[in-house]
């Protein structure tokens, strides 16, 4: 019987693409057990992310020196990106993470998807009028006519600066740019 786990893996950016399909510099930060939301298990690391985005001093062949890390970006499969981004996912009518293109224009080459492109800013502007609306209906409905979900992504809340479209890019191992 096969169970999903959600795992949280560290790759470093600064190796070269040979480099990061190594196994041994993938590096296991977290297993979230089948079942388990995925809120859940970014909760049990927000503490230790927090504190190495901060930076800690660490001796180092005895010297004290202040170890600092942040993340660039978050891979991830296609639906589950959606979700890291707080976005609809593919099946929806706005369902591109990085554009407004509705489903009936999708084969349309001559939609202009920079004018019509999702930008960090402009999603949280977006999601800040859809919290104020008065009631759930309507909220659901104006979060459905942008194409993101009711319900903010946990990584927004654990990493605010990191920029929700280009924070999270497409499926890396399956692209034909090999990463980031």
């Amino acid at each position: 019987m096969f169970r999903a786990l959600k795992g949280i893996y560290l790759t470093p950016a600064g190796l070269s693409y040979a480099g990061r399909r190594r196994l041994a510099n993938s590096f296991t930060v977290t297993l979230g057990p089948h079942g388990a939301s995925f809120q859940d298990v970014l909760a049990n690391i927000h503490t230790d992310l927090e504190t190495v985005a901060k930076g800690f001093y660490s001796t180092i062949h005895g010297k004290q020196v202040l170890v600092t890390a942040s993340v660039m970006a978050l891979t991830g499969d296609m639906p589950q990106q959606a979700k890291n981004s707080g976005m609809l996912s593919y099946s929806a009518d706005i369902g591109c993470r990085t554009c407004y293109c509705p489903r009936s224009k999708q084969y349309q080459w001559s939609y202009d998807t920079v004018s019509h492109g999702r930008y960090h800013f402009q999603h949280q502007y977006y999601r800040t009028e859809g919290d104020h609306k008065a009631t759930v209906p309507e909220q659901q409905r104006y979060f459905n006519a942008v194409g993101i979900q009711s319900v903010p992504s946990p990584i927004e809340r654990i990493m605010p600066t990191l920029d929700i479209v280009l924070g999270r890019p497409y499926d890396v191992p399956h692209s034909d740019w090999k990463g980031i």
